[in-house]
């Protein structure tokens, strides 16, 4: 029998949070950049034109308490 308990560090440190993204980016046009970000836990997706955006997206998140947030 499994129970909550064995998924816990045997130190009883706390869960370490853990995200991976997919990041692509490219440039259209006059210097345009194109950057599309996906959070591979939960699936969310979003495309973004600037450095700053990006950023702001993956900081949210990082910030945001996912279900699955150990390393396979």
């Amino acid at each position: 029998m499994m129970t909550t308990e064995a998924h816990a560090p045997a130190d009883n440190t706390p869960h370490r949070r853990y995200n991976s993204f997919l990041l692509r980016c490219w440039h259209v046009g006059d210097g345009e950049l194109r950057i599309k970000l996906e959070h591979i836990q939960s699936g969310n997706a979003v495309q973004v034109d600037t450095y700053e955006a990006a950023l702001a997206w993956l900081s949210e998140h990082c910030a945001t308490p996912h279900e699955s947030e150990e390393p396979p």
